[in-house]
């Protein structure tokens, strides 16, 4: 059975919940970790109120010691890690998800034989893992701010490293994903936000997420992609 999690949308605060959100995504099978990485996200954002509204900070002793009293330099330490696991891995997993989406759809609605993957405008060439792979690992070293070096390169690296890593919160993170929305770093910025300022926003953001997990057990139905339900942690809201 699929382990579930649930975000209690009437005690926890909204801050609350994107630093679990996030915990759980970077560290899926490591609890550890992710009560590690919550500690420090509420430490960032009390220090953030603080800097904001420092009269305000004399409430702070209402809030847990396990966050109050976290070391600031780890908790940066911490987030550095974390943003940059969700942003070259996790994402590039969710996109190659996504490309695996497109040829279902293709072959089940369309009646194609496949497709063949772009980028830019360029073809990347036919579907398959090869391609996914050396294209992921493009992705993770431009996402990292490292220049691309192709005689150092080989496509199991991203399928072993991000794809197998990310497969039991893919569903969450391409759901994520589908709730940004602008041009702009700072308009993106702000619609990360707005996912967890409402929890009317957060409820359909996990309905989202149970459409991409019911989507990716009927392409492994079809033996594209091999993916046990029991992998895939189920998010809900009370």
């Amino acid at each position: 059975m699929a382990r579930t999690v649930t975000f209690d949308l009437a005690k926890q605060g909204t801050a609350e919940i994107s630093a679990a959100f996030l915990a759980l995504v970077v560290y899926p099978k490591d609890e550890k970790m992710r009560e590690q990485l919550l500690r420090a996200e509420m430490n960032r954002q009390l220090r953030e109120w603080a800097r904001i509204d420092p009269e305000g900070a004399g409430l702070w002793q209402s809030w847990p010691p396990k966050w109050l009293l976290f070391d600031p330099q780890k908790a940066e330490s911490l987030h550095t890690e974390a943003m940059a696991i969700f942003n070259e891995k996790r994402v590039v997993a969710a996109a190659i998800a996504r490309a695996f989406f497109a040829e279902a759809l293709a072959k089940g609605s369309f009646g194609r034989a496949g497709i063949r993957l772009t980028e830019n405008g360029e073809s990347l060439g036919e579907m398959t893992w090869e391609t996914l792979g050396l294209w992921g690992l493009r992705q993770e070293r431009r996402l990292a701010g490292r220049e691309d070096d192709p005689d150092q390169v080989h496509w199991k690296t991203v399928q072993e490293r991000s794809w197998a890593r990310s497969k039991p919160v893919l569903h969450l993170v391409g759901a994520f994903l589908t709730m940004l929305h602008g041009e702009t770093e700072e308009e993106r910025q702000t619609s990360r936000a707005e996912v967890f300022s409402d929890p009317r926003h957060t409820c359909e953001l996990l309905r989202r997420a149970e459409l991409w997990r019911e989507a990716l057990l009927l392409i492994t139905a079809r033996g594209r992609i091999r993916l046990n339900e029991d992998e895939l942690i189920r998010v809900v809201a009370k």
